[in-house]
């Protein structure tokens, strides 16, 4: 399968959306959801999905529940003309999947990623091989030092700045969980030391946030 932005072949994509130490509503028949069954129930699906795109070889960067828009979010890298000849496909796989679960009334949006190349990598092959490697690496990483609240990490590579984007399962944003935010920061920079080229940093800007629960910039 191709190269991902995000997690590739490892891991939960989840990048849920919802109040902190608050229930809230799924949309199904308006039941209210502990935190706890939410955030399981959006790692099941996301793992099933993943599962399913992955066999039909889709180029997929992101897959995403936002319960906040009430939608299931897909993110396609290639050209438009790709998008849609998958769109569909992707659509209907996604819609039997949500069909046993509290998102089944969720819409579902399949989105082209947006993707800025640098002038110093040439070919969108170099870059999605870039972008794979420094996802697989930081994973392996951050996993090793045991940072298990990491639930996505989405790197995207504009013109002059690269930025790795890593959603975690932090609840709070007090002073504990921002100096824990501050060492996955560390670790990060620490683990793409030997594999991101000069030209890719020189004259660059690498940008690394670490967001909470709620979509909230911890570090």
């Amino acid at each position: 399968m191709s190269a991902l932005v995000l997690l590739i072949l490892s891991g939960i994509w989840t990048y849920s959306h919802y109040p902190n130490n608050e229930s809230v509503f799924a949309k199904e028949s308006k039941k209210e959801y502990s935190n706890e069954v939410l955030i399981e129930n959006t790692n099941n699906l996301t793992k099933k999905i993943k599962s399913e795109l992955e066999k039909q070889d889709f180029t997929i960067t992101f897959i995403g529940i936002h319960l906040q828009n009430e939608e299931i979010n897909i993110r396609v890298n290639g050209t438009q003309q790709y998008l849609k000849s998958i769109e569909k496909d992707i659509e209907k796989i996604v819609y039997e999947l949500a069909q046993k679960t509290i998102f089944k009334e969720y819409s579902i949006g399949v989105y082209k990623e947006i993707i800025v190349p640098n002038d110093s990598i040439k070919s969108t092959l170099e870059i999605n091989q870039l972008l794979n490697k420094i996802n697989t690496t930081v994973q392996k990483k951050l996993e090793i030092k045991g940072y298990t609240t990491v639930i996505n990490i989405l790197t995207k590579k504009q013109s002059k700045k690269l930025i790795i984007e890593i959603y975690t399962s932090i609840q709070k944003d007090n002073l504990t969980d921002i100096n824990i935010g501050k060492e996955i920061e560390t670790e990060t920079r620490e683990s793409l030391v030997e594999i991101i080229p000069t030209s890719t940093t020189e004259n660059q800007t690498l940008e690394i946030n670490i967001y909470n629960i709620n979509q909230e910039k911890i570090n």
